[in-house]
C-alpha cells in the first residue's frame, strides 16, 4: 500500500509539521516518493503481505556533515511498501527477511541496501552534484553552472539583502572577484563600480546592468527585492550584449512568488550615521601658526638667533596680525567650535520593506513596498525614496504564460554640500558667528580679517535651497510561449521614464552668493524609452550523449531625453525661492534641449555539449548605433569558448579528491559608443555680441563633425579553472584575462585655427591584463553549527598603449606605457633648510618652501620635472567573508583590502596661509623647526607646489561590514512563523591604514564628502 502524511497529524505532533511541508514540496516537484527499481511506478496490487516471513528494520540516515536527512524515502524494492525519515532521520519499517531497500532524496544519489541477516542500519547519503547544479542567469537565458563556458561571477543575493543600504552597489563591495567599488559618500549618491578595472579613456568604463532581462537603473533597485544576481566579465559571457557590454554586464534577477501558500515578509532597521571629521588646529596652535607668521614678516628666516630672542610671544603675533582676534581670545575667552557649528556628529537612517507574495497553477504575484531614509552631517543634506513593485505571471495555458513587473520610484535629495568644509576653515574660532558676540541678536554677514561671508548662513532656513525630485517607473511585459518542451518563444518589453527637477536658491548672504544679489534656478528633465526584444530559445539532448542549446535575438531599443530650465537673479523676496524666476530683476536666462538615441541589434548563440564533458560555445552579435556615423553605424561582434570538464572523463573516476574540475577558455569582441548623440554631426550653440550698445544673440557651429566616427572595439581572451575538492569541502576558480581596447573614442586637439579646440575621432589602444582568485571552504556543517569562509583576490594591470600621433596627453594624465589613471606631479624631496640657502636661491625659493627634484637640471621647476608618481586604481583587491551559525545565532563580517595605489587629498593642503585654519596633523617648517614634512606659514597666500603635500599611500583594510543576528520564530512553535530575526550591524566601522595625515579616508580622501560608519538594528519577519 502507499502511506501518505496528512494535514490532519500535524495537530498531534510537531515533527509531523515538517513531515509534512517536505512532502508536500517533493509533490509539487513532481518527485514521487513511491517508486520501483526501473523508475516506473508499481504494480497497485502488490502488498506487503504477500512477502512471508517479515521482520522490522530501524536506521538512521545523515548527509556526510552527519546532519539529519528530514523525508528521505525508504522503499521495500519490488513493493509499494515504504516509509520517510521524521526530524531526526530515524526510521521504522516492516519487511522481508531477504528484502532490498531503496534510500531516496532530493539533490543525493539513491542508495540500494541488502538488508538480509541486519536490522539496524546507519546511512550516510553523498550529495549528486548534478543535482545540486545551480542555475545560473548568462544574459537571453539561463544554464546549469556545469554548463557555463565564460567567466561569470555569482553574488548571493542573501548577502545582498542583509546588508542596509540605500544603494545595492554598497553591498556588493568585496562579495565577487575583480570588482572595484568606491562607495557612495552622499545620502542618495550612486557609488562607482569597474569590472576588470578601466579600460576606456574617453567613452565611459561603466557596466550595464539588466534587471530581468531589461536595461535598469542601479537607483530603481531595492536589495529585498533581488532573486539572485551574476556578474558577467569576459567577453565570451558579455558579448551577447554587444555594444553596451564593454565593460562587463550585472544580471539581476528580482523576486517572484513560489508555489504555496500566502508568504509575507516585512523588514525594519533604524540606526545612525557617525563621521571621522579632520581634527582641524586648536585655538591654541592657531594662535601659534600666527605667531610664527609675524615672526617671519618681521625676522625672516635665516637668522635663527632672532627667532629664539625674539620679543613675539603668541598673545603679540595675535595682537600683530589681528588685534581684535587678540582681544577676543586673551581678554574674553572666545573660542568658537565652527565645526560642530557646521557639521553633524551623528545623523539618521531608516529602512522599511514588506511584501506579500503567493502562486497557484494558474497565477502568482509578488508586491512589494519599499521605504528608506538617509541623512548627512551636512545639516540639510537628505535623501528619501519610496520603491512600490509588482510582479505578477499567469499560466494562461500549459504552453503559454504571461508576467508582467513594474516599478515606480519616488526619490528626493535636499540640500547643498559643496565647498561646506572650505567655508568651515575661512571661519575663525577667535569670532562667534552672531553679532556682538549675542545670539538673540542674529548672525553677522561676514567672518574674518578677510571679511568671508558667515558660513551659518548657509543653513538658515530659506537661504540656501537645493531639491533634487525624481519619479521613475518601468513597466516590463513578458510572453513565454512553449510549443514543445526544447522550444521555447519569449517576446519582452519594457517602456521606462524619469521624471527629474533641480530647484535652487542661494540667498545674497550665503558663501555661494558673497554678499551679492541672490540667485534661483530650475530645471526639468524628461527621460522615455522603450526596449523591446524577441527571443527565440532551443534546449535538446540527443541521444543521450549530445547536448544543443542555440539562442536567437532581436531587439530594438530608443531613447528619448529632453530638459528645460531657467534662471534668474535678484529675487525681490526669500519665499519666492526657485518658483517664480520671471521676478528676477536681472541676468535671466533660458536653455533647453533633446536628445534621440537608437539601437538595434541581431544576435545569435549556440552551445554544444558531449556527454557533459566537452562544451562548445559560439556567439555572433551585430549593432547598429545612431550614434556614429554612416557608414560605420553596424558592426558585428563573435565570441567562441569552450570547457573541458575533467572529472567526467574516465580516467578520474576513480580519485576522490576532485568533484569538480573544469578548464575554460575563450575569446571575443564587444564595442563601446557610450558618447553623447550627434557628435557625428555639425550642432549648433548659441552666441552673443554688443552691436551699436546692443546685445544681439547669433547662433554658430559647436563643433566639426566627425562623419567617420566608429566604434571602439574590445578583445578579450580569459582562461578559468573551476573546482570542487574535498567532498565540495572547498571550492574555488582562478581566472586569467588580456583584454586589448582598440579605435578609442576620444577627443583630439585641433590648430585654434579652425575656430575649434577638438575633434572626436577614433585613435588610440589599450590593455588591460588580470588574474582572480576565488576560494570557499565550508568548514563545519554540523546540524547546529554551521561555519563557512570565503575571500576573492584580484590583481589587474592596464596600460595605454598607443594615442593620437603616438604622443603623450599631458593635459589630461595620458603617457604611453603607464597605467589609464595616473597622479603626475613633481616629487618633493623635502623642505629647505637655512644651510641650504644658497642652492634654493637658484631655483627662486628660500628657506622654509618645499624642496623638489630638477629632474631636467635646468634650475626651474617645469612640467618637465614632473614624475608620474603612481596610479590612482588599486593594484590589488581582496576581501574576506565569514559567515558563522551556531543554532538561532548568526555572525558574519567582511573585510576588504585594497592596495598598490596612491589618493590624492588636495582640500587639506591647497590654502596655505595664516588667515585659514589647517588641519592638526601640520607640523609647519620655522628656523626653530627645521622639518622635512611640512613647509612655513604664509600670510596669506598658498605655496609653490603644495598640490605635492596632498598625495598620500591609498593602501588599506577596512571591516566594511559586521552583523550579529538571533532567529527567534523558535519561541513561537504555534504561530506559522517562518523567521523573526533581529540582528545589529556595522558598515565600514572602522579602517587600518598608513595615510598621513591620520584623518584622510583612503576610499575618499575628499574633504566635501566622507564615508560614514554606520550602525543599525533591525528586525525580520516572514510568515
Amino acid at each position: 500500500m502507499n502511506r501518505e502524511a496528512h494535514p490532519e497529524h500535524t495537530r498531534h505532533c510537531h515533527k509531523f509539521l515538517y513531515l509534512f511541508i517536505i512532502l508536500t514540496i517533493q509533490l509539487i516537484l513532481g518527485i514521487p516518493i513511491l517508486y520501483a527499481e526501473s523508475g516506473n511506478w508499481v504494480n497497485n496490487e502488490s502488498s506487503i503481505t504477500d512477502q512471508l516471513p517479515t521482520k522490522k528494520i530501524t536506521g538512521n540516515i545523515v548527509d556526510i556533515n552527519k546532519i539529519p536527512i528530514i523525508g528521505a524515502n525508504i522503499i521495500e524494492k519490488g513493493t509499494t511498501n515504504g516509509t520517510i525519515t521524521d526530524i531526526d532521520g530515524n526510521f521504522a519499517l516492516e519487511i522481508g527477511n531477504n528484502s532490498v531497500i531503496l534510500i531516496s532524496y532530493i539533490g543525493y544519489l539513491d542508495q540500494e541496501i541488502n538488508t538480509s541477516g541486519r536490522s539496524t542500519f546507519n546511512i550516510t547519503l553523498l550529495e549528486d552534484t548534478k543535482q545540486l547544479d545551480e542555475v545560473v542567469v548568462v544574459g537571453y537565458g539561463t544554464m546549469r553552472r556545469s554548463s557555463l563556458t565564460g567567466s561569470i561571477s555569482r553574488v548571493e543575493a542573501e548577502k545582498i539583502e542583509a546588508f542596509p543600504s540605500t544603494n545595492v552597489l554598497d553591498a556588493m563591495q568585496g562579495q565577487a572577484a575583480g570588482i572595484f567599488i568606491t562607495p557612495s559618500r552622499q545620502p542618495g549618491e550612486s557609488p562607482s563600480i569597474r569590472i576588470r578595472g578601466s579600460r576606456s579613456l574617453s567613452a565611459g568604463n561603466n557596466p550595464l546592468l539588466i534587471i530581468d532581462g531589461m536595461p535598469g537603473s542601479w537607483d530603481n533597485l531595492v536589495s529585498q527585492d533581488i532573486a539572485s544576481m551574476e556578474i558577467l566579465k569576459d567577453a565570451a559571457a558579455t558579448a551577447i550584449y554587444g555594444s553596451r557590454a564593454a565593460n562587463g554586464v550585472v544580471l539581476v534577477t528580482t523576486k517572484s512568488a513560489s508555489q504555496g501558500k500566502l508568504s509575507i515578509e516585512v523588514g525594519s532597521y533604524i540606526g545612525i550615521n557617525t563621521y571621522d571629521f579632520i581634527k582641524m588646529q586648536s585655538a591654541e596652535k592657531y594662535a601659534e601658526l600666527i605667531r610664527d607668521v609675524m615672526r617671519y614678516q618681521t625676522h625672516g628666516v635665516m637668522n635663527k638667533e632672532l627667532w629664539e630672542n625674539t620679543f613675539i610671544d603668541t598673545k603679540k603675533g595675535m595682537e600683530m596680525f589681528n588685534s581684535t582676534w587678540a582681544e577676543n581670545y586673551y581678554e574674553n575667552g572666545i573660542n568658537f567650535d565652527w565645526q560642530e557649528a557646521l557639521f553633524n556628529n551623528s545623523s539618521l537612517n531608516q529602512g522599511h520593506n514588506i511584501s506579500i507574495a503567493n502562486q497557484t497553477d494558474k497565477i502568482g504575484y509578488r508586491l512589494s513596498y519599499n521605504y528608506q531614509e538617509d541623512n548627512s552631517y551636512y545639516k540639510t543634506v537628505n535623501f528619501r525614496r519610496h520603491v512600490l513593485s509588482s510582479n505578477v505571471n499567469m499560466k494562461l495555458a500549459k504552453w503559454l504564460s504571461l508576467g508582467m513587473i513594474n516599478r515606480i520610484v519616488f526619490r528626493e535629495n535636499s540640500g547643498w554640500p559643496d565647498n561646506m568644509w572650505d567655508n568651515m576653515r575661512r571661519m575663525t574660532p577667535f569670532e562667534t558667528p552672531y553679532i556682538d558676540d549675542d545670539s538673540s541678536k542674529g548672525l553677522k554677514d561676514a567672518i574674518g580679517k578677510e571679511k568671508y561671508v558667515n558660513a551659518l548662513w548657509n543653513y538658515e532656513k530659506g537661504y540656501l535651497v537645493h531639491e533634487n525630485k525624481g519619479k521613475m517607473g518601468d513597466l516590463i511585459l513578458k510572453l513565454d510561449i512553449k510549443p514543445i518542451d526544447w522550444l521555447t518563444l519569449t517576446t519582452n518589453l519594457k517602456i521606462d521614464y524619469n521624471d527629474r527637477s533641480r530647484g535652487i536658491y542661494r540667498d545674497s548672504k550665503t558663501s555661494y552668493q558673497n554678499l551679492g544679489l541672490n540667485y534661483a534656478s530650475m530645471e526639468k528633465t524628461s527621460d522615455f524609452g522603450y526596449t523591446w526584444n524577441g527571443i527565440l530559445n532551443f534546449d535538446k539532448i540527443f541521444r543521450d550523449t549530445h547536448k544543443i542549446m542555440s539562442t536567437a535575438v532581436v531587439e530594438a531599443i530608443q531613447e528619448k531625453d529632453e530638459w528645460v530650465g531657467a534662471s534668474s537673479q535678484n529675487i525681490p523676496a526669500q519665499y519666492m525661492d526657485y518658483h517664480f524666476l520671471q521676478s528676477g530683476i536681472i541676468n535671466r536666462d533660458i536653455w533647453s534641449g533633446y536628445e534621440k538615441t537608437t539601437l538595434l541589434s541581431y544576435m545569435f548563440r549556440t552551445q554544444y555539449e558531449y556527454m557533459g564533458k566537452y562544451l562548445f560555445n559560439f556567439a555572433v552579435r551585430t549593432d547598429g548605433s545612431s550614434r556614429l556615423a554612416e557608414g560605420n553605424k553596424w558592426r558585428t561582434f563573435p565570441s567562441m569558448s569552450m570547457a573541458w570538464v575533467l572529472t567526467e572523463e574516465e580516467f578520474m573516476k576513480n580519485q576522490s579528491l576532485f568533484t569538480v574540475l573544469k578548464l575554460r577558455g575563450s575569446y571575443g569582441e564587444v564595442g563601446n559608443q557610450a558618447i553623447s548623440a550627434y557628435q557625428t554631426l555639425t550642432t549648433l550653440t548659441q552666441g552673443a555680441y554688443s552691436w551699436a550698445g546692443n546685445g544681439i544673440y547669433t547662433w554658430q557651429p559647436s563643433g566639426i563633425a566627425n562623419k567617420r566616427l566608429g566604434w571602439e572595439v574590445s578583445k578579450t581572451w580569459n582562461t578559468g579553472l573551476d573546482f570542487n575538492i574535498l567532498k565540495n569541502k572547498l571550492s574555488g576558480g582562478i581566472e586569467l584575462y588580456s583584454t586589448i581596447n582598440e579605435d578609442l573614442l576620444m577627443q583630439r586637439s585641433i590648430p585654434q585655427s579652425t575656430g575649434f579646440s577638438n575633434i572626436w575621432q577614433n585613435i588610440g589602444k589599450t590593455s588591460n591584463k588580470g588574474v582572480e582568485i576565488s576560494l570557499s571552504s565550508e568548514l563545519i556543517s554540523r546540524k547546529e553549527f554551521k561555519w563557512n569562509i570565503s575571500s576573492m583576490t584580484s590583481r589587474n594591470w592596464n596600460k595605454i598603449i598607443d594615442l593620437a600621433d603616438g604622443k603623450d596627453n599631458r593635459g589630461n594624465r595620458w603617457f604611453i606605457g603607464h597605467p589609464i589613471s595616473v597622479i603626475w606631479d613633481h616629487k618633493k624631496t623635502g623642505i629647505w633648510q637655512i644651510e641650504e640657502a644658497e642652492e634654493a636661491k637658484k631655483y627662486k625659493m628660500e628657506p622654509g618652501e618645499i624642496k623638489l627634484i630638477d629632474r631636467d637640471g635646468d634650475l626651474a621647476f617645469t612640467d618637465n620635472d614632473r614624475f608620474i608618481l603612481g596610479q590612482k586604481e588599486p593594484k590589488w583587491i581582496t576581501s574576506l567573508q565569514n559567515n558563522l551559525k551556531y543554532k538561532n545565532i548568526d555572525f558574519s563580517f567582511n573585510i576588504v583590502g585594497q592596495f598598490g595605489h596612491l589618493i590624492t587629498a588636495s582640500n587639506y593642503t591647497q590654502e596655505w596661509n595664516a588667515d585659514k585654519m589647517m588641519i592638526d596633523a601640520v607640523d609647519w617648517w620655522t628656523p626653530l623647526n627645521p622639518t622635512n614634512d611640512w613647509p612655513r606659514a604664509h600670510t596669506a597666500q598658498s605655496h609653490k607646489f603644495n598640490g605635492t603635500l596632498s598625495i598620500f599611500n591609498g593602501d588599506f583594510i577596512k571591516m566594511q561590514n559586521i552583523s550579529l543576528g538571533y532567529d527567534l520564530s523558535s519561541f513561537f512553535s504555534k504561530v506559522d512563523l517562518k523567521k523573526l530575526r533581529i540582528y545589529f550591524q556595522a558598515s565600514n566601522p572602522f579602517y587600518f591604514y598608513k595615510s598621513c595625515p591620520p584623518d584622510v579616508n583612503p576610499e575618499q580622501p575628499n574633504t566635501m564628502y566622507t564615508i560614514p560608519s554606520s550602525y543599525v538594528m533591525g528586525i525580520n519577519l516572514n510568515f
